[in-house]
């Protein structure tokens, strides 16, 4: 995963493309910190950003970063949902503080709209495949 980034700036970007939201689930942080410098030329070192990324993956996920990162996605396979799975995620979005198990079906539900919508980005994303 990251430890194989190595120093290659463009390994990192692609490593960071797929990990990008389990990162932002776990450490918002982290994520804002990456993106910051990866938007700034020269601020970029591959290294510290697999360090941090390394970092933030190892923590657990974040109530806070949870229903961000869910956000994001429903906000990207929103658009082409039909309305029985909007409803669905709606609530599932909302029930996402008081009920444990709704971002297990709520990650199982981003899969089948990713899917059907033909977004093979978030389908290989260590986001939607993280073992539940």
């Amino acid at each position: 995963m990251w430890q194989n980034a190595g120093v290659d700036l463009n390994l990192f970007r692609e490593s960071f493309a797929r990990d990008e939201l389990l990162l932002l689930e776990r450490s918002p942080e982290a994520h804002d910190r990456i993106l910051t410098a990866l938007t700034e030329p020269g601020r970029a070192d591959a290294a510290e950003l697999s360090r941090l990324a390394s970092q933030g993956l190892a923590g657990p996920a974040s109530r806070a970063g949870r229903a961000q990162a869910a956000r994001r996605v429903w906000a990207e396979l929103s658009h082409a949902a039909d309305p029985a799975r909007a409803r669905q995620a709606e609530e599932l979005l909302a029930s996402l503080d008081e009920d444990p198990w709704a971002i297990v079906y709520l990650k199982r539900l981003f899969r089948v709209l990713a899917a059907r919508q033909g977004r093979r980005d978030l389908a290989a994303s260590s986001y939607l495949n993280e073992p539940e």
